[in-house]
């Protein structure tokens, strides 16, 4: 069975990309987005609660579910059979212990389908050895990398946090600055992780680097999703649920809502990702150049 898993930053796409594929016919994925099986085996501390926090969400779904039901007039019979596909597969999420029970797992939901996966984006920070076990398990395994301009993705990740903490995202931003002593963030670290890839011997035809602002721009293009179905080796999308997808996320752009007394600061720390990134791919993102020029 052929396996992909996309990686990438917060804020990057990766909760869109869930919900498109999950509705492309070829495709099988978890009900549960996010497996963080090897982030937990090869980085540990604190991505466990990660799966905690996983279950605990869903958990929390069907017991809002089951308080609908219970308040209705349906016979209990009706209220609670079949068993929801999504509850069996949450009771075998915590059935992952290791690479078998990995794969069983994530190929049970790929009958009838041609590729199965797992969308993760905290893989992005797996070292060489990590995305090496992933081919061993799976060997023609594929990865997509979404990538988003680094100033762009930290301040969307911040203007989350405040709107989460009730603070201001100035403050925030440069607090997390100020702390952060010219080490950059290991999300917006794009060098790293695509060092980490080479290092696993991952060929250039098996891993496909998605620019967010290019692939999100105006919609979703016939071209984007040309090029992500070609790469997976499935059908294309149909006409419909092109539409239907492509009007759920248009990238609109959030750099005239970054204070200006921001970027400069954000530019010189990530100045290293921006060079390596137009090094390696050569023209970037509008959104990319236009920071080196403010």
């Amino acid at each position: 069975m052929r396996y992909f898993t996309c990686i990438g930053a917060q804020k990057s796409g990766t909760t869109w990309l869930y919900e498109a594929l999950s509705a492309h016919p070829d495709v099988g994925l978890s009900p549960i987005k996010e497996l963080h099986y090897f982030d937990e085996k090869y980085i540990g501390e604190g991505h466990f609660k990660l799966r905690l926090s996983t279950f605990s969400q869903q958990i929390m779904k069907y017991i809002t579910e089951a308080e609908i039901s219970l308040g209705s007039r349906q016979p209990y019979r009706d209220r609670f059979s079949p068993v929801p596909q999504e509850t069996i597969a949450l009771s075998k999420f915590f059935g992952i212990h290791d690479d078998a029970s990995y794969k069983r797992y994530v190929t049970s939901f790929a009958r009838g389908k041609r590729v199965c996966g797992d969308i993760t984006p905290e893989y992005a920070l797996l070292p060489p050895r990590g995305f090496q076990n992933i081919v061993r398990i799976f060997p023609g395994a594929k990865i997509i990398f979404m990538m988003r301009d680094p100033i762009g993705r930290f301040w969307s990740q911040i203007r989350m946090e405040a709107k989460r903490s009730g603070k201001r995202a100035d403050q925030i931003a440069n607090n997390r600055l100020d702390q952060s002593r010219g080490v950059i963030p290991a999300r917006s670290n794009y060098k790293r992780t695509i060092l980490n890839i080479d290092k696993a011997g991952l060929e250039n035809e098996r891993v496909m680097y998605v620019f967010y602002e290019d692939f999100f721009r105006n919609g979703v293009s016939p071209s984007s999703f040309a090029n992500l179905t070609g790469f997976l080796g499935i059908n294309h999308f149909s006409e419909q649920l092109r539409e239907d997808l492509s009007a759920r996320h248009v990238h609109k752009g959030e750099s005239e809502e970054i204070p200006e007394s921001l970027v400069p600061r954000l530019y010189e720390l990530m100045l290293p990702i921006y060079e390596f990134c137009r090094g390696r791919f050569g023209a970037l993102p509008e959104e990319w150049e236009m920071r080196g020029s403010t």
